[in-house]
């Protein structure tokens, strides 16, 4: 109709311009076109409508979709007032207010505010009821010294008997929140809902905007659904959008995200889209949210809104390419992407940009450099780096690191972190960093388990704490902690709870099929631990989510998961392509030490990666650690001396520190070459102490290399007395806690020493009754000959044989059989001898 209007020769036709200008930059009303909204106000002017010399004042004053000019909207401004527009007047005396520079005088404003009351009571003594609205906006500030809410709103309630839709949406807001008025929600959807009802986009939008503000009011989610929907039918961008925060569930109710999709994708087809459309757009095609996965799409789609400065949409596509790296084809390096974003003061890139630097991702590792992008990210709030910061500091320096951990947790804590505030209750309870103060630890644990969306985080970290001290107590705790968080959908939660029930614990019995059904909700969502661990369970398809166990290990690793990618190394069957799958895992970014470690013990063996295991063990060698488990593989990696050239004289010191985090294996070890002295220097007394504490946590290595070296004491230089003092206390230990194997090894040490017959028969018993196979058998030969204080029993020597072949002991399966077959000390069962024999053929096949 606008159209028509301008296009005809009589009076009202600049006056139709300028408002189809206004038009074309409301998103509201459709597809948005600046320039030509410029070109038709500018027309309007031209034909002596100087309203739009006011429309183009505004566009420039604020900048929003034009280039800000504060001289040109002075110009536009001055050009509307001086036409005798009232509102021109006051927005130019606002304009000297906010830049008094531009000023021509002191008294501009004032002179400006009295010429637009003079007009505006002129206009309203002739009925022109728009300058209501203009009258509110003048009391309804403090621009003029004037504010007064209640006369701010009487002067809306007047604008809006007219049915002006503007005054209508002001008030409506007032009524909301008891501006001017007393508090009355339903007034307020009573006068939107009919401005609507006449078709006021704006309206509309505003009433969807209240129920969703306002989710108590009955219906309001579907109320404002409805509103939102109209809209939407009439191609309204900014509908389509809200539409699309309803589906992700912003407001209550399930998550939609097939909804969410679509009205994204319909938001994006506007003439001008928001950047957090594109972005989120992107999103979804990068995790499949709501349609298939296309990476391509969502790096084209993040371009978009990185390009329209979006900070958060270069960190997404860093991001991105960074956990697909050898998948994603991008013609530049993303760390420029990144870059941008972080030098704009975007803490989450300043935080990936410390990653890049110090894991060396798109550019040289610089840990220095990396670091300092850490503290700035820190500095600026970043929850995360505060906490890293912290975490770095205490390892470094657990006395002094202690104020520092103390200070950054807090700060994370005070900015809402829920791991941050359950690492500041256990120093308050601890006294890490500060003075023990119980009542501060109860408060902090109560607000890190406070509903909202990230308490999942706190029970999460809870549990692991609870699992890591590894008593009865604590398992059964962390599996309330992580019940308690199943609601919340975290897949982590998931995949920590189904370890917890696959492998079972002190007061936790094992639950295979629960575990399973975990790991199947995990690995649908998308986490890639819970992908290998079906891959590692080989169930059948059925049952573990409609994919087989190499469709759930190629998921895995493509989501960049180290272990996925090298297990699919170690079960290729041609070369090249295990050496394809290991220069892949090679271009990960390996910021982790655990997963430098993994690689680097994967590659150890493939002569052609000679450089770079020499490179990530010489990088590994270089991140401090205190994982046990970490340690003991970069030792035994550092042992290959041949793959990674001069570093392997770090071998036994660093093994020496995987024994004294705890790793019982490597406890072992060190007890071996303190005996051996080739790698580290002979130290009997070293030697019993690791082997000692190896042995007291069960390590059946340790305790066959105790009793080794008592047999062969001559090694030590040490009396015999002396060595076999030594290490029986360690075994007794093992024994008495349950070890058949350390029982059966005194009683092999007391025979070797030709000690009474009663203490060898004694420890050996009680090695074959805590079912040590090796012991039992050695019972069995023992009543067979009558020998080591063992009289002659076939009955006997039949007896121990059948429980050692009833315990699982697979040598004693044939010999059990054979006993059965000829009756030797029992009566012939030749049924029963039979199933003996096909288990032992099972056995050797």
């Amino acid at each position: 109709m606008l159209e028509y209007l301008r296009s005809q020769n009589y009076s009202f036709a600049p006056r139709a311009s300028a408002l189809l200008a206004s038009l074309l930059v409301d998103p509201a009303s459709g597809p948005v076109d600046v320039a030509r909204a410029v070109t038709l106000a500018q027309e309007g002017i031209d034909h002596g409508f100087f309203e739009g010399a006011t429309f183009l004042g505004r566009l420039y004053g604020d900048g929003l979709l034009v280039a800000k000019d504060l001289l040109k909207s002075e110009q536009y401004f001055k050009r509307a007032a001086d036409a005798g527009d009232p509102n021109a007047s006051l927005l130019l005396a606002r304009l000297y207010i906010s830049a008094p520079e531009l000023a021509p005088s002191g008294d501009a404003v004032p002179v400006l505010f009295n010429r637009a009351v003079t007009n505006l009571s002129k206009k309203l003594n002739t009925g022109q009821c728009d300058v209501l609205n203009i009258f509110a906006g003048i009391y309804g500030s403090d621009d003029f010294g004037l504010f007064d809410p209640v006369i701010a709103t009487k002067w809306l309630q007047a604008s809006a008997k007219t049915g002006d839709f503007t005054a209508i949406e002001r008030l409506a807001r007032r009524y909301m929140v008891g501006e001017g008025v007393p508090v009355d929600r339903a007034k307020a959807i009573a006068l939107l809902r009919e401005a609507a009802e006449k078709g006021s986009s704006g309206s509309r939008l505003l009433l969807a905007r209240l129920y969703l503000e306002n989710t108590d009011l009955p219906n309001a989610l579907d109320n404002a659904k409805q509103w939102l929907r109209i809209e939407a039918e009439r191609g309204n961008g900014r509908a389509y959008e809200i539409l699309a925060n309803v589906a992700r569930g912003d407001f209550g109710g399930p998550p939609d995200n097939a909804a969410m999709f679509f009205n994204l994708e319909k938001a994006s087809h506007n003439a001008v889209v928001d950047g957090d459309v594109l972005k989120r757009l992107g999103i979804a095609y990068a995790h499949g949210l709501g349609t298939a996965r296309n990476l391509e799409k969502a790096i084209a789609y993040l371009s978009q809104a990185s390009n329209m400065g979006s900070d958060s949409a270069s960190f997404e596509m860093f991001t991105l390419i960074n956990d697909n790296r050898g998948s994603v084809d991008f013609k530049s390096n993303p760390v420029a992407v990144l870059r941008r974003a972080a030098n704009n003061g975007f803490s989450e890139a300043m935080a990936a940009l410390s990653d890049a630097y110090s894991c060396g991702v798109g550019v040289d590792r610089n840990p220095e450099i990396g670091f300092r992008w850490l503290a700035r990210a820190a500095a600026t709030g970043n929850r995360p780096s505060l906490i890293e910061i912290g975490k770095r500091a205490l390892l470094a320096d657990a006395e002094e690191g202690g104020n520092t951990f103390f200070r950054n947790i807090r700060r994370a804590a005070t900015l809402g972190d829920r791991q941050a505030m359950v690492y500041l209750a256990d120093a308050y309870r601890r006294g890490i960093g500060t003075d023990i103060d119980l009542g501060l630890a109860d408060r902090w644990y109560t607000d890190a388990l406070a509903p909202g969306n990230e308490r999942s985080q706190a029970l999460l970290l809870l549990a692991r704490m609870e699992i890591a001290k590894g008593e009865r107590a604590n398992m059964i705790a962390a599996e309330k902690l992580l019940l308690e968080g199943l609601s919340t959908g975290d897949t982590s939660i998931l995949f920590e709870l189904a370890k917890l029930y696959g492998k079972g614990a002190d007061g936790i019995p094992p639950n295979a099929p629960r575990a399973l059904e975990l790991f199947v909700q995990a690995g649908v969502a998308g986490h890639g631990g819970s992908m290998l661990q079906l891959a590692d369970y080989r169930v059948p398809t059925k049952q573990s989510g409609g994919l087989d166990w190499r469709q759930w290990l190629d998921r895995a690793a493509q989501t960049g998961n180290i272990r996925a990618i090298l297990k699919e190394a170690s079960i290729a069957t041609e070369p090249k392509q295990r050496v394809e799958k290991l220069v892949f895992a090679l271009k990960q970014p390996l910021c982790d030490i655990k997963e430098q470690v993994a690689v680097a013990a994967a590659i150890i063996n493939e002569p052609s990666l000679k450089t770079h295991t020499q490179a990530i063990v010489h990088r590994a060698l270089t991140i401090p650690t205190d994982d046990a488990g970490t340690l003991y593989q970069l030792a035994n990696v550092l042992m290959n001396a041949e793959m990674v050239g001069s570093d392997a004289v770090s071998g036994p010191s660093v093994m020496l520190k995987a024994a004294q985090a705890g790793k019982v294996e490597a406890m072992r070890e060190v007890g071996r070459m303190y005996i051996e002295g080739a790698i580290l220097p002979a130290n009997f007394n070293e030697a019993v102490k690791w082997l000692t504490l190896a042995v007291r946590a069960g390590d059946q290595g340790a305790i066959k290399s105790v009793a080794e070296l008592a047999l062969d004491y001559k090694k030590t230089g040490k009396a015999p007395d002396v060595v076999l003092r030594a290490v029986l206390e360690p075994l007794k230990l093992a024994a008495l806690s349950g070890s058949g194997s350390a029982a059966k090894a005194i009683a092999e040490l007391y025979a070797s020493t030709n000690a009474d017959g009663d203490l060898v028969q004694q420890w050996m018993l009680k090695a074959g009754n805590l079912n040590d196979g090796e012991a039992m058998v050695f019972i069995s030969d023992a009543y067979a000959a009558g020998s080591n204080g063992f009289g002659q029993s076939d009955a006997k020597s039949t007896e121990w044989i059948a429980k050692a072949a009833k315990a699982g002991y697979p040598p004693a399966f044939e010999r059990y059989a054979i006993a059965l077959q000829i009756g030797y000390g029992t009566p012939v069962n030749i049924s029963e001898a039979s199933q003996w024999l096909e288990k032992a053929g099972t056995v050797t096949q």
